[in-house]
């Protein structure tokens, strides 16, 4: 495996993780607690700075209850009830930002388009709020 492949593994299961820690409710500290390490050695985790052990990424895996395959990157969506949307965006916005090419309908995006893309998903996640949150006022 050439280092590209490897940074966007290591990238895919950094972004998996701290998706899976949200969508939990669930703080660094509290997944580093369970996984009997420090908080900065699992937030190198999530950073892409690290990847963990058999042993850890076994737990993580248990702990979440989700497959192999989610975690890194070649299934896309997770074993779980309750799916954040918002979490799933911000992920994907993540991953996509860390891509050198990225293509649309088989066309390269220009770095405008991208920026833009980047862009809109942003906006999307924070309308989607703004008005949930006030639907949920008026309630």
């Amino acid at each position: 495996m050439n280092d590209f492949q490897s940074i966007d593994i290591d990238i895919i299961l950094a972004n998996r993780l701290k998706y899976l820690r949200k969508s939990r409710d669930k703080t660094q500290q509290d997944i580093a607690n369970m996984l009997n390490i420090t908080r900065p050695a699992y937030s190198a985790y999530e950073r892409a700075k690290r990847s963990p052990d058999f042993k850890h990424l076994e737990k993580l895996i248990n702990y979440y209850n989700v497959s192999f395959d989610f975690i890194f990157g070649r299934d896309s969506l997770p074993n779980i009830d309750d799916i954040d949307i918002a979490i799933i965006l911000d992920s994907i916005l993540e991953e996509v930002k860390h891509k050198n090419e990225l293509v649309f309908f088989g066309d390269a995006l220009s770095n405008i388009a991208k920026e833009n893309l980047f862009e809109t998903i942003e906006l999307l996640i924070k309308q989607i709020d703004r008005i949930n949150k006030k639907e949920t006022l008026n309630i």
